[in-house]
């Protein structure tokens, strides 16, 4: 209830954004991400080795300014970790929306950007294996909820984008980026356990329109 209600009032918040904005374009991006998963179980931290992944999605452009817009976006990618156990592997699959303030540094063409803002995604699918040669474990198909007795995972996930980028031209741009989880991915909140993913990547975009 509390996830819709989010949703429903961010919907209305980017419609009353829209309207006064100067100028609303769309467009698609991807690119390679490196995932990790960082945990913390009672006094314990570690981290998992990056896993190579991806992510593809689209992008909304909400121009206020030569300096300012807001750019929204629902993606799909890939997190999870390498080398859990030193021979497991998880990919957990997500549906993320963000939206990112962005500051630009000149006009848009051959200048700098930056910006953050939240993510919100929602667990869809994911496998843990074994990538040993002859390893005696089998895949396990991953399961997002909130039971603790039949699900994995937690099924949304609340994290942060800090980014960088650069203009190529009015269409074209490539951005760098880091998200940090702020979940906990566990479901029981009465353990001393935590779980969180990280990523970072390079994606390329292209806003349609002049």
């Amino acid at each position: 209830m509390i996830k819709t209600g989010w949703l429903a009032g961010m919907a209305m918040l980017l419609s009353s954004i829209t309207v006064n904005a100067q100028e609303t374009r769309w467009g698609i991006t991807a690119g390679p991400m490196f995932v990790s998963l960082r945990s913390k179980i009672d006094d314990y931290k570690d981290k998992t080795d990056l896993k190579l992944s991806f992510t593809a999605g689209v992008v909304a452009d909400i121009v206020f300014n030569e300096s300012f817009s807001i750019q929204p976006g629902l993606h799909f990618i890939q997190k999870g970790g390498r080398d859990i156990m030193e021979t497991i592997s998880l990919q957990l699959n997500y549906a993320e929306l963000s939206a990112n303030g962005i500051y630009s540094m000149g006009e848009t063409r051959n200048s700098l950007f930056i910006g953050a803002g939240p993510t919100l995604s929602m667990g869809i699918s994911g496998k843990l294996k074994d990538y040993y040669p002859g390893a005696a474990v089998p895949p396990v198909n991953i399961k997002f909820g909130n039971n603790e007795n039949e699900d994995h995972f937690k099924k949304f996930e609340i994290g942060a984008n800090v980014l960088a980028g650069f203009h190529i031209n009015r269409n074209f741009f490539v951005t760098a980026l880091y998200n940090f989880g702020l979940s906990n991915l566990f479901i029981n909140r009465t353990e001393d356990g935590r779980l969180t993913n990280r990523y970072w990547g390079i994606k390329a975009g292209w806003l349609f329109g002049r």
